[in-house]
């Protein structure tokens, strides 16, 4: 079975090189090594079509987010391990996992475009599991100098 990565618009076979290596990790959790960290110093701000908003920050392998805005103003997270991958010109797409919630999230952020695409599995396993699948746009952009 081939197994393919998509470049743009165009599918490209990955040789096993490229294909991550995993490790199980405490509760049997896979855990992908050599995670990339490519968000690291910078903090944005962005809403939803239903005015929520949100702050977040990524530091030192760890992302912190904060609602202000919305019907879940005031939930947050801290230190939360996440992992990234750059798929286009200043294009990425990032993931992390919260157990202690538990969710599961997973964001195409497009820094070019101001524009963010979130989907995550809230508090899955429980009676209050739910699916979000959304799109964002970015108000403010705050990167480390070069």
């Amino acid at each position: 079975m081939a197994l393919f990565a998509i470049i743009g618009t165009v599918a490209q076979p990955l040789s096993g090189k490229e294909t991550p290596q995993k490790k199980i990790g405490p509760n049997h959790v896979q855990q992908y090594l050599g995670a990339e960290h490519l968000m690291d110093g910078i903090r944005f701000q962005y809403f939803y079509e239903d005015g929520s908003d949100l702050e977040r920050a990524f530091k030192e392998g760890k992302v912190r987010y904060q609602w202000i805005i919305g019907p879940r103003k005031g939930n947050k997270g801290e230190e939360i391990p996440y992992q990234s991958r750059i798929i286009g010109d200043n294009l990425y797409m990032v993931n992390w996992h919260e157990s202690k919630k538990p969710d599961f999230t997973s964001l195409i952020i497009d820094l070019k475009n101001k524009a963010l695409y979130s989907t995550a599995i809230l508090h899955y396993g429980t009676s209050a599991e739910m699916v979000h699948f959304k799109e964002a746009s970015i108000k403010s952009i705050e990167r480390p100098a070069k």
